[in-house]
């Protein structure tokens, strides 16, 4: 007698292998993977001539709850590293970036993007759910873990299928990813690692991954009538009827959603209006909400309940996977014991976390640390470490700011991370925006409280700038270290920044082989930028916008993120007298946004397309200029390349030098 066949369906991570498995230890049956379709992708649509060709065989659907389905994914990303997917590398990122599958074993094969893992669960569900009832079966994980039995001998009457087994075989242990072919030892199916069937599924422990903007996000998102025919109610958090009266969404028909007479309109269905979605140049409609911080004690024993702090974890039993667990929930990090922390388990992710970090003024201390972790961090750390010679040797030696060294007698180790201020009225120019009367304003207002949030884009937290700066800084990098090779032996790289604010990027500079101005039309900022690199000049651009630089007295001159705040006239008059400030053979460079429109009143940004960057460069310079470099920059947080930056030389003759 031929073995009956039948064909599987089902998300990644959906339980697909698992039921596999105990249906073919228990049953004279084969489940199709590869055979007829994609396992994880939807049903194929196949015609002979114009007639629709279903698959010969019924599907076994396997569908997990949207919550499980999304930790399940998570893991099975890291565990792969990615393979068979494009995503979001970190917690949060891959809830909500767009989502690619596809099986990096057959690479002719397509792909299908979605635009996020919760669109993935429900685009498939949907897809399957949509076959007639007479050739699909639904196969719930929950269902098959604490039902087996139940589970089984349902599909085995709806297929007429003969049980092999005398009593029934439960997979014990993690089921394998299989391909298709029919095994006849449970040892076949299974991996050696013991699978907690009762535990993280069934007692919902899934659930402590999501914040409550995850929940948030998801309910957004998910549909309810995918949900309500998989009877996956009671799992939301929120009420079904509850959340489809929020969406204006009417009950479904028969199982099913139909458009009604009158729609929403389209606007409000765009992704700007979507929980954590923001277009270029659009600001939130709401403060930044509170930063989630982990406090990381080590070897110190002190109070779980600490002020300002959302978590706290010791040494005693921290697991790699648990370390990085709570990173992934977080938003800023204490260390309060360097020596113990274990920094080797931080991805690139972890990194762009603003971190606070405890040291003593011990220099042996700082020799061990400095390397592989004091090396690494940029304008928006901080150390706390007492006032002294010990920190003043550590600041010079690694660029770092006075404004970086927080207080470590606070009382709230929280106090030391840098802060980010409610907005104000008085921070709204609406359609009055003018930079110079701007940037003096929030130079005045948050210079001096909140120097890492004065230089940061207001519309992303300090996370995400900090990020920003880390790909700015790859960029810049090279690019000044090529002028310095062009600088005679002896003499010290001469650099102008226009737009220092409170001077994050003098840390790029050692005064024993540069010699760094900056200038800004904040005064403000011009007093903390000198206050934070006290070796190092700055000055105020008077209120005409002349620079005051001379001819021809820089090998550098630079700005970052400057000129698409102002008007495309004044961008080119800072042009002109940037290159009029560099030597023939010296370098200009611009790192901008070049995509993106001042789409709301508060917006501070004019649309500067690259071509009008590389416009504004040519007619600045003169026309008298080779293009040295040119890079796209693509922020963690976006879709879409939207920074630039352009390196040219200037031609001529010297007048002086």
């Amino acid at each position: 007698m031929t073995t009956p066949r039948l064909k599987l369906f089902g998300t990644f991570r959906s339980g697909s292998n698992y039921v596999k498995a105990l249906m073919e230890l228990n049953y004279d049956v084969e489940l199709l993977v590869g055979e007829g379709g994609f396992k994880h992708a939807p049903y194929p649509a196949i015609f002979h001539g114009n007639d629709y060709m279903p698959l010969p065989w019924p599907v076994v659907m396997t569908v997990k709850n949207p919550y499980s389905f999304l930790t399940s994914m998570w893991r099975y990303a890291q565990d792969i590293e990615y393979r068979n997917m494009l995503s979001g590398r970190d917690w949060s990122s891959f809830l909500r970036e767009r989502l690619v599958i596809f099986d990096s074993s057959q690479p002719e094969m397509p792909r299908y993007r979605f635009a996020n893992p919760i669109d993935y669960w429900n685009g498939i569900n949907y897809n399957l759910l949509s076959l007639g009832d007479d050739i699909r079966f639904v196969t719930r994980y929950e269902d098959a873990l604490s039902e087996p039995g139940e589970v089984t001998e349902a599909m085995a009457r709806r297929f007429g299928l003969i049980r092999t087994s005398a009593e029934l075989v439960i997979p014990e242990r993690h089921a394998q990813r299989m391909r298709d072919r029919h095994r006849s030892r449970a040892d076949e199916y299974l991996e050696e690692s013991v699978f907690d069937r009762g535990g993280y599924y069934q007692e919902r422990r899934y659930l402590d991954e999501f914040t409550e903007s995850d929940l948030d996000f998801v309910e957004h998102w998910v549909d309810l009538d995918v949900v309500d025919r998989l009877d996956y109610g009671g799992y939301l958090h929120t009420d079904p009827a509850t959340l489809r009266a929020g969406r204006g969404e009417a009950p479904s028909v028969d199982g099913w959603w139909h458009p009604a007479e009158t729609t929403t309109p389209a606007t409000t269905l765009s992704p700007a209006t979507r929980p954590g979605y923001l277009t270029m140049g659009q600001e939130p409609a709401e403060e930044h909400p509170p930063a989630r911080v982990l406090a990381y004690v080590g070897r110190n024993r002190v109070e779980d309940n600490m002020e300002g702090v959302d978590a706290v974890v010791d040494d005693r039993g921290v697991l790699p996977w648990d370390l990085v667990r709570e990173l992934d929930r977080c938003d800023e990090l204490v260390v309060l014991d360097p020596l113990s922390f274990p920094f080797e388990h931080l991805a690139q992710r972890h990194w762009d976390l603003p971190m606070a970090i405890s040291l003593p003024a011990d220099g042996d201390l700082h020799r061990v640390l400095t390397a592989p972790v004091l090396g690494r961090l940029s304008f928006f750390d901080r150390v706390a470490m007492p006032p002294g010679e010990p920190w003043e040797r550590l600041r010079r030696s690694l660029g770092w700011a006075e404004g970086q060294r927080a207080d470590p007698d606070a009382e709230d180790p929280a106090q030391w991370l840098p802060r980010w201020q409610p907005d104000d009225d008085s921070m709204d120019m609406g359609e009055g925006y003018d930079s110079t009367t701007y940037w003096t304003s929030r130079g005045r207002r948050l210079a001096v409280s909140a120097p890492a949030q004065a230089v940061c884009s207001i519309r992303h937290d300090l996370r995400a700038n900090k990020a920003m700066h880390r790909l700015q800084e790859g960029a810049l990098s090279p690019v000044l270290d090529a002028a310095r090779d062009r600088v005679p032996p002896g003499s010290r790289l001469q650099v102008v920044e226009v737009g220092c604010g409170v001077g994050r990027w003098a840390t790029l500079f050692d005064p024993a082989r540069d010699r760094y101005t900056g200038l800004d039309v904040s005064p403000a900022m011009v007093d903390a930028a000198a206050a934070n690199f006290p070796e190092h000049s700055f000055s105020t651009i008077e209120e005409n916008l002349d620079l005051g630089l001379g001819d021809e007295g820089f090998d550098v001159a630079f700005t970052v993120t400057v000129l698409h705040h102002n008007r495309p006239e004044v961008r080119r008059r800072l042009i002109r007298q940037m290159w009029r400030a560099v030597r023939p053979g010296g370098m200009l460079a611009f790192l901008e946004d070049v995509v993106g429109s001042r789409l709301s009143p508060r917006g501070t940004t004019y649309p500067m397309a690259i071509g009008d960057l590389v416009s504004d460069i040519i007619e600045g310079c003169r026309g008298a200029l080779v293009l040295e470099h040119v890079e796209a920059l693509r922020y963690p947080h976006d879709d879409f390349h939207r920074a630039a930056l352009v390196a040219v030389a200037k031609l001529g003759v010297p007048k002086k030098w």
